[in-house]
This record gives C-alpha cells, sequence and structure tokens, in this order.
C-alpha cells in the first residue's frame, strides 16, 4: 500500500486529517495518513518560525507521524532568515526530510546540513503542463502510442525527473525522493523510477508560479503590488477560476495557480495506489479544501 502524507498549515489540521483519513481505495474505507508535510512550496512567508517547527515535530511524534518540511524558491536574505527554521527542525530530527524546490536551497541544505534526508520537489520537474490542452484527446493517444490529437506534445508525458541521467546524477547526490504533480492531461500514474523514492501530489497540481502575489494584492494598493506587511489573503481559501479551453477546475492560491485532476485521472491515480511503492500527499488542507477526504465521485469534481 502507498504511503500517504498530508499537507497541513496549522498543528490542529494533523487531528482533523488523521480522523478523517484518506477515501477512494475500493472496500479498504478510510485510510491513515503516515506523515505530515509543513511549510510551502511557493512562497517563503508561508514557511512556519521555529517554534513553530518544534510544535510540529512534537505533535508528529506523538501521533507517531513523520514529518517532512517544504521549502519554496528563495533569495539569499530569504535564506538567511529561514536558518532558524532548518535550525529548529535539525534539533528536533537531525535527519529530518526537506523538499527543495530551488537548486540554491537545495545545494545550500547540502553543505549546511548534510545529515538531513533530501528531495526534490515538484518545481524542480520541468514539463508542459497547460491545462488548456483537451485530457479526452491526449488520453485517447496515450493509449494507442498515436500521435492524431491536435493537442498532442510529447512534453506532457516527460519532464525533468523523467530522464536517465538526470536520476542517476541525483542519486549520485544522494537524493532520496523525487516529488511532482501529473500533468493535467495524459498521463494518470507516475511514470518509475528505479532505486529511488517518487511522491505525487494530489488532487491538485500547479502548472505556474511567481513572486509576484496577486492574491496578496487584494489587501494591498493595487494589483500586483502586495501588501506590506503581506494580509496573508491566501489563508482565507482559494480563488476559483475558469478557463474557456481548460475541462479543469483551476484555482489559484497565494502565489500559485493549480487545476484539479479530473475525476478519470483520480480514479486511476487512486487505483495505481493500491498496488504502488509511491507516496502519495493530499494537499487539500493546506489550500482551504477539505474535498480530498471525500470519496471519488464525478460530481465532486466537476467545474
Amino acid at each position: 500500500m502507498t504511503e500517504i502524507g498530508l499537507h497541513v498549515r496549522r498543528p490542529e489540521q494533523i487531528a482533523f486529517g488523521n480522523a478523517k483519513g484518506l477515501t477512494g481505495f475500493g472496500d479498504r474505507g478510510a485510510v491513515g495518513f503516515s506523515r505530515i508535510y509543513i511549510g510551502d512550496e511557493f512562497c517563503p512567508l508561508r514557511l512556519p518560525h521555529g517554534e513553530g517547527v518544534r510544535l510540529f515535530f512534537r505533535e508528529c511524534r506523538e501521533a507517531g507521524l513523520g514529518l517532512t518540511l517544504l521549502t519554496p524558491v528563495m533569495s539569499d536574505l530569504q535564506l538567511e532568515r529561514a536558518m532558524p527554521i532548518f535550525s529548529a527542525l535539525f534539533e528536533c530530527a537531525p535527519e529530518a526530510e526537506v523538499v527543495a524546490n530551488d537548486w540554491g536551497v537545495f545545494c545550500f541544505l547540502k553543505r549546511s546540513f548534510p545529515r538531513f534526508s533530501l528531495a526534490l520537489g515538484r518545481l524542480l520537474d520541468r514539463g508542459d503542463k497547460d491545462p488548456r490542452h483537451r485530457e479526452t484527446d491526449a488520453e485517447t493517444d496515450a493509449e494507442s502510442g498515436a500521435e492524431s490529437g491536435a493537442e498532442y506534445s510529447p512534453m506532457a508525458w516527460s519532464g525533468t525527473f523523467d530522464g536517465a541521467g538526470f536520476v542517476e546524477l541525483m542519486r549520485r547526490w544522494n537524493v532520496r525522493r523525487l516529488e511532482r504533480d501529473l500533468p493535467p492531461w495524459g498521463r494518470s500514474t507516475p511514470a518509475p523510477v528505479s532505486d529511488m523514492g517518487q511522491a505525487v501530489y494530489f488532487p491538485y497540481g500547479c502548472f505556474t508560479a511567481g513572486r509576484v502575489c496577486l492574491t496578496s494584492s487584494m489587501s494591498g494598493s493595487g494589483r500586483f503590488a502586495p501588501a506590506d506587511p503581506c494580509g496573508r489573503e491566501c489563508e482565507k481559501g482559494p480563488i476559483h477560476l475558469k478557463h474557456p479551453k481548460s475541462e479543469l477546475s483551476l484555482m489559484a492560491n497565494g502565489n500559485a495557480l493549480y487545476y484539479r485532476y479530473s475525476p478519470t485521472t483520480l480514479q486511476r491515480l487512486m487505483n495505481a495506489a493500491e498496488a504502488g511503492d509511491f507516496r502519495l500527499i493530499d494537499q487539500g488542507l493546506s489550500l482551504g479544501q477539505e474535498a480530498s477526504f471525500m470519496p471519488l465521485k464525478k460530481a465532486d469534481f466537476g467545474p
């Protein structure tokens, strides 16, 4: 059975997630989580402070759960300000799992905290994740091996993490895990990577992110002029979006844009997870959505 992680923002969400569990695994009923993800992949302002890391660690230890820290793209100044976070985590768990989404952060952690178990995050897995492509055409092409669909693109089936040379280099660098999204159309299970752990985020994939935060600007002086200090509008929940060329549900949260996997993709992912050896990461609570815990029914995932 696949290991299941839960991305949370607040310590009290750990108990909530454990009480609900995750459904969608056939007759198994609700399945419990074994690991908690904290931090953020996109914004340094959403990282916990040092004491917050210690609190999360105590909660996870009492619940018998593993702990993983997500880190975003960071400037030198932001990295310096994050040192108390890394130091607190090292004090609690010197071999803790940390996910890097920035090569500078990755190199810094390897040098400064060599005992950390490092993973690469989904922002480093480059590939075509444009949700405007039509999933139905792409899936038909993928199953037949043909390139007949007008929307077909080979990049949909491969990303940085699929390269054999890249994987071998990461193995030499002692990377323990590669974490990724599924593309918005086409592949509905992760491609196998021998001798290296994998993780898949669900039920949302991220298709773009930037340093300028539209959500923050809602409490600022104007569009793309973030409030100072940040008003944390992102914590109120996502902004739901629509595009005439996309069949998927889209949303914005903070400085990132997401697509929700189709019902077909979600069910195939759950089926693969039952017999797979990769990790699932439920990010619903971190985005203000609790629908991740609901049974997989088509009505739950419509636009």
